[in-house]
């Protein structure tokens, strides 16, 4: 990732105390991408703010240029290019350029495809290319990208060359890597993450444990045009942007969402959320059997709960489209629902299914509800956050939450008053709401400082979901049974 600017050894205009300088970059989503829709090749991502927030706190306006990264380093030995984000310290480059103090950290990994991954059984880096010479396994890396000292020594050897496949940026190298050019590539962990999940091909991919290298990363001047003293004025810059807490947000702007879109996108959280959106229709489906409702009328009541509070949502937030309209999956559940179990109740009042109404198994249809409304519970208070973080309402502490009740309860709420239900239970003396907003604060809360920590890895992500949902669930089904009240004012 690149942010490289041209002009600053220009006395007259930095005297002036305020001018624009030219930034040169190199894509790499989330740290830097051009903006979507916008003319000109404006670029956003988390290193181009910070970098520009730090410049602008000396009244300096970069204008972004589009180059690679060999050609960024030719222009720092030159003083051709002023300075350079996203840069690994080592001694060749200290020889021609001076580092801020370290912004964040990066984590280089070895991903491969599936089927070559087999191939590389090692328990340390020098193993693992080791096992790449042996296998002859071509690798995939970026011109002029350091990958750390074992990368460095395993590429200078003479006998690497033929199995090292070079590339200019990161996404033609996973691309290469998705249509079979090369069996792995050498990558930032979340940068891999990101374009993986972008496009769509996190399933044909493995990663190699333990990381090829992780280092501390700093921003590149050139010796040639850039004082000590500005630098030491940058880092100052940066030093205030963390004790202002702007810092803090570029970051959680940026990788919350990513991190969160990227665990979300797997097979298993769409099962979760399937989950969720059948046990909300089943306890509406529930109320209009108690109440003899006809099929559409039920149709509405189990519709309500499911995805009634997701519609509400997106309304407030202005997402668009809406969920519903994004995967109809959710809908034609919940009608599935609703014709199958009024087939199970039609079936129940027959001679051979009569049984089934019984006071034991009416008790059982009881526990089943009440556990469908409680997973349904959970996974929406999820789903609440997650679109909480997509749409990057701020700040999460507040949204999250906000966004998890009304996912999980709004739809529930219309439903009572749709029936004319005018206790409104859950919003009165049921523990319930509370549930949802205690939770999502708290998935909220560890994404929040997930997002600091800079190491990023899916597992982590899909305990803390489900940690939430089973948390969610567990409380409310020991909430039934120990008649616990939501507080009153």
């Amino acid at each position: 990732m690149l942010l490289c600017v041209a002009g600053l050894a220009a006395s007259s205009a930095c005297a002036a105390g305020g001018h624009s300088l030219t930034a040169a970059w190199d894509p790499r989503d989330p740290y830097l991408v051009e903006k979507p829709g916008v003319a000109g090749g404006q670029v956003t991502g988390l290193d181009a703010e910070l970098v520009s927030a730090a410049l602008g706190r000396a009244g300096i306006t970069p204008v972004f240029r589009h180059l690679t990264w060999k050609d960024t380093l030719a222009g720092l030995r030159d003083g051709s290019v002023d300075l350079a984000s996203g840069a690994y310290r080592n001694p060749e480059r200290e020889r021609y350029a001076i580092f801020s103090q370290p912004y964040r950290t990066e984590v280089v990994t070895l991903i491969l495809r599936r089927g070559a991954s087999a191939r590389i059984d090692a328990a340390t880096v020098a193993e693992a290319f080791d096992r790449i010479d042996r296998g002859r396994l071509r690798i995939g890396l970026v011109k002029g990208y350091y990958y750390g000292p074992d990368a460095a020594r395993w590429s200078a050897a003479p006998d690497a060359a033929s199995r090292i496949v070079e590339s200019d940026t990161d996404l033609e190298n996973l691309g290469a890597l998705h249509e079979g050019k090369v069996d792995g590539v050498l990558i930032d962990r979340l940068v891999a993450a990101t374009l993986a999940w972008r496009l769509g091909i996190q399933d044909e991919l493995a990663e190699f444990s333990p990381p090829i290298f992780e280092a501390p990363i700093s921003i590149m001047f050139s010796r040639r045009t850039v004082t000590p003293d500005q630098v030491e004025r940058f880092d100052q810059a940066m030093r205030e942007l963390r004790a202002s807490g702007e810092y803090q947000g570029i970051v959680g702007h940026y990788l919350l969402p990513v991190l969160l879109s990227i665990s979300t996108a797997r097979p298993w959280f769409l099962f979760l959320a399937l989950l969720g959106t059948a046990g909300a229709a089943v306890a509406g489906l529930a109320i209009a059997r108690e109440r003899g409702y006809s099929l559409v009328g039920a149709l509405v009541l189990a519709a309500l709960p499911s995805l009634g509070g997701g519609i509400c949502r997106d309304v407030l937030v202005g997402r668009h489209p809406v969920g519903v309209l994004r995967q109809p999956i959710f809908p034609l559940l919940v009608l599935a629902i609703v014709v199958a179990g009024s087939l199970l109740f039609r079936a129940s009042e027959t001679a051979v299914f009569g049984r089934l109404s019984g006071r034991g198994a009416s008790r059982w249809r009881d526990h089943l509800v009440e556990f469908a409304d409680a997973l349904g519970l959970g996974a929406l208070s999820v789903v609440g956050v997650m679109v909480a973080l997509e749409v990057k309402a701020a700040p999460l502490l507040l949204w999250g939450p906000v966004l998890a009740v009304i996912t999980s309860g709004a739809g529930g709420v219309l439903g009572n008053i749709l029936v004319g239900d005018k206790d409104h239970r859950n919003l009165i003396d049921a523990f319930y709401l509370e549930i949802s907003l205690g939770y999502g604060f708290a998935l909220s809360l560890f994404l929040r400082q997930y997002a600091l920590i800079e190491s990023y890895k899916a597992d982590e992500i899909f305990l803390a979901v489900l940690i939430t949902v089973v948390g969610a669930v567990t409380t409310r089904l020991i909430a039934l049974r120990m008649g616990w009240r939501g507080l009153r004012i």
